[in-house]
């Protein structure tokens, strides 16, 4: 089985438990203006299909068929390679993620998975602006016990291409 195909069974069998909101009240990390986003019907002719470029992400690419997309993205920091791949389900203007991260290169740093949330926002530029979740174990203060909790990776913003 493919890499590409073993990341894809990997993210179809995620089990992290969080919904996504149905608004987006932050900052656009690109230019610094305050966003605040509703969940609402598409934009007429509206598409997520298409190449992005995110500070956060680097190049994103999206594929959407009918109300489910699947992209992929990758992006070199610091002698890192990233690669990560997201699929979803689109419902107007927001669409929920799962998404998993594989690095190369990188001392210490493990692969990521987890679900999140994009935003599609039409206009001049178009853009997403999401953010990332994923499950972290955490030592208990009692011996032998550990929990789960959700981390917030942070937003992210991508402007279409």
């Amino acid at each position: 089985m493919s890499t590409r195909c073993s990341l894809l069974l990997a993210l179809a069998f995620i089990a992290v438990g969080c919904a996504a909101p149905r608004s987006f009240r932050g900052v656009d990390v690109s230019t610094g203006e305050l966003v605040e986003l509703e969940g609402q019907d598409a934009a007429p002719g509206a598409g997520w299909s298409g190449r992005y470029r995110s500070a956060q992400l680097g190049e994103l690419s999206i594929e959407q068929t009918g109300i489910e997309l699947a992209g992929r993205y990758e992006q070199r920091y610091a002698d890192c390679d990233v690669r990560g791949v997201l699929l979803g389900k689109i419902s107007g203007n927001l669409a929920e993620i799962s998404w998993a991260e594989r690095h190369a290169n990188c001392p210490g740093a493990r692969d990521l998975r987890g679900k999140g949330y994009l935003f599609q926002v039409s206009g001049r530029e178009p853009k997403l602006f999401g953010r990332r979740l994923t499950r972290v174990v955490v030592q208990s203060r009692l011996p032998g016990r550990e929990r789960v909790v959700m981390r917030d990776i942070g937003p992210f913003t991508a402007t279409k291409l």
